[in-house]
């Protein structure tokens, strides 16, 4: 199948004409900000944090790893609370606002050994609960009652929420990235060194199928419910369908690119200073919105609705 070509022209600013509700928080870490933006990728709101990297949001707010913290933002009164941390890899959070974070340890005055990662829970006050130390963690997913770490060996770790280990497994090279399957249990799991593969995995972690993906995709956006997901490496954005099949291969300008939501008819995708939402319908992709002049984006979420 030949790629197909989108050339988007980044639009530098969104007027909004009436008062919208937020729909996505998005990460400058060059501006040192967290936005909230619109259905139209507009700008609503921004909160000043230093050197943010990572952001999850619950029914309740957002939690937001940043230099050295952890930063909660309740809504809607906007109460910003942060706690002490070392380097934060990793970054989610459940219905009721636990946040579970990987965080990387140096070798400085530490009995584990240098490259250990911490797993913690995180209540809204922020008491901390440790789970467990894994080495050179580098990815988390969550899903009711469980989780699932994700190391640079390629080893797999499912938990419950206490840290009770209920699986173990293994891809092939490094986990670059993890996200909750369309049902209950079931993984994606992006992995690789130098050649990259997305894979579906059962509540024991056996693969379910496969397929490749391009080099340099750390990035992966499932639809929900389904088993399809959005995949984007340097320009070329893929979304792949149920057995590994590949359904739609496009070439998109103004990169490099990271899949970070899928919608209901599309996917957002990231760029180091702009947003590009693309829209599918009866097999050709559009430009739907686009969203530009933000300094370095890290990270986007998808605000609770309700």
């Amino acid at each position: 199948m030949e790629p197909r070509h989108i050339w988007c022209f980044v639009l530098l600013a969104c007027a909004c004409r009436e008062a919208r509700p937020i729909r996505y928080w998005v990460v400058d870490r060059a501006a040192d900000e967290v936005l909230a933006l619109d259905e139209e990728l507009c700008v609503l709101e921004r909160i000043p944090v230093a050197e943010p990297i990572l952001a999850s949001t619950d029914r309740h707010g957002l939690w937001v790893a940043a230099r050295g913290e952890l930063v909660r933002i309740d809504r809607p009164d906007g109460a910003v609370r942060a706690s002490d941390f070392g380097l934060l890899v990793a970054l989610g959070a459940d219905t009721e606002g636990q946040a579970f974070v990987l965080e990387r340890q140096s070798a400085s005055g530490l009995e584990r050994p240098a490259g250990d990662t911490l797993l913690w829970r995180v209540e809204r006050d922020h008491r901390r609960t440790l789970l467990g130390a894994f080495p050179a963690a580098g990815a988390l997913a969550l899903q009711p009652g469980r989780l699932l770490v994700g190391l640079a060996s390629g080893e797999l770790a499912a938990l419950r929420p206490d840290g009770a280990v209920l699986a173990l497994g293994r891809v092939a090279g490094p986990v670059r990235a993890l996200a909750h399957g369309p049902r209950a249990g079931e993984w994606w799991v992006l992995a690789g060194a130098d050649g990259t593969s997305l894979q579906l995995l059962d509540r024991e972690l056996a693969p379910r199928w496969s397929a490749a993906c391009p080099g340099g995709a750390f990035a992966l956006a499932p639809v929900e419910g389904e088993q399809r997901v959005w995949v984007a490496g340097e320009s070329r954005v893929l979304c792949v369908d149920r057995g590994g099949a590949l359904e739609l291969e496009l070439e998109v300008g103004v990169g490099p690119w990271s899949a970070a939501l899928a919608t209901r008819s599309g996917v957002l995708l990231l760029g180091p200073g702009a947003l590009l939402e693309l829209e599918v319908r009866h097999g050709c992709a559009s430009v739907r919105h686009t969203q530009g002049g933000f300094a370095a984006l890290a990270a986007l979420a998808r605000a609770a609705q309700g």
